[in-house]
């Protein structure tokens, strides 16, 4: 995090210690991520330090909203790992970076992320572990690259990306009608939402009250939204995931052609730092024509791996 004592000894000159020092004596690209009280933030003498550090070329990270270290609540937030990542890797002078970069400057992608939440009563949902963070990394990886973004959510514990459409959604009926009012100028449709298969036929107006050993709920399909996509007159670029529990790959193939998807995205859920609810996955990237394995990979840096690969791809 940048103190604002770090950014005044950046912005006037100051070496007198190692990071200050460097700053003076590198010719790197320089990318600050300031965090500290808002009231410090917002005063005109660190806004004034900031002026100058972008006009010397430096890329400043903005600070989030929300509650801060010393109790107060507003911008100075250290932005979020998603965040760091993707703006550094964006800023990277990595050819495939800055490739990829001008390929999706013209695209718009759709992603769909989160679980969806099937109402039984006015108290409880079928839902299932989904935290929502692949949809959200990949979102914010399109974003660094250049591409217009539509993030199609269902009920996640996680922050709008700025600079991305945010379309909240709760069940699979909403993020189904989501999908078709946005679909239709995308240009890649990534379905990375863990949409729930069924859904209540008949959703109780009152709480029902525990009375009986045993109830019976009756399950109706939701609509398939990634084969809806995938059956399209013209689709889009569509990549699909499979979080499976057993026949990884079988499974997986078995969705890439019946679905008619571009790529699947498959992984075991139900391991140890892998999948639902962990920041980490292993996956393999399947196409018609080739398989990309990745072992336990940061899930920020996974989505700008399979983000390349669907630019190769197209």
């Amino acid at each position: 995090p940048a103190t604002a004592n770090s950014i005044a000894k950046f912005a006037n000159g100051l070496a007198d210690d190692l990071l200050s020092t460097i700053y003076l004596a590198t010719q790197a690209k320089i990318i600050i991520a300031p965090a500290m009280n808002t009231v410090m933030w917002q005063h005109n003498t660190v806004q004034k330090n900031i002026a100058t550090l972008v006009k010397n070329q430096a890329t400043i990270i903005e600070p989030d909203s929300g509650e801060l270290a010393c109790g107060e609540v507003g911008t100075g937030k250290l932005a979020s790992v998603a965040t760091l990542v993707a703006q550094i890797s964006a800023s990277s002078d990595d050819p495939l970076v800055s490739e990829t970069q001008a390929d999706f400057e013209c695209k718009h992608i759709v992603i769909t992320a989160g679980p969806t939440q099937e109402a039984i009563d006015p108290v409880r949902y079928i839902s299932n572990h989904s935290s929502g963070r692949m949809g959200f990394a990949l979102a914010q990886a399109a974003k660094a690259l250049g591409a217009t973004v539509t993030l199609i959510t269902g009920p996640v514990i996680l922050r709008d990306i700025d600079g991305v459409k945010m379309v909240h959604v709760v069940s699979a009926a909403d993020m189904f009608s989501a999908v078709k009012a946005h679909i239709n100028k995308a240009d890649i449709f990534i379905a990375s939402a863990a949409v729930a298969d069924y859904h209540c036929e008949k959703i109780a107006d009152q709480k029902i009250k525990k009375s009986a050993d045993q109830i019976t709920l009756t399950l109706n399909r939701n609509p398939d939204i990634v084969g809806y996509v995938g059956a399209l007159a013209k689709p889009p670029f569509v990549v699909g995931f499979a979080a499976e529990t057993e026949n990884l790959y079988r499974n997986a193939k078995d969705k890439l052609k019946n679905k008619n998807l571009d790529m699947v995205v498959a992984n075991l859920v139900g391991v140890p730092d892998s999948g639902f609810n962990s920041i980490n996955n292993t996956v393999s990237i399947i196409d018609k024509n080739s398989q990309v394995d990745i072992a336990n990979k940061e899930k920020t840096a996974l989505a700008f791996d399979i983000l390349r690969l669907v630019e190769k791809a197209l």
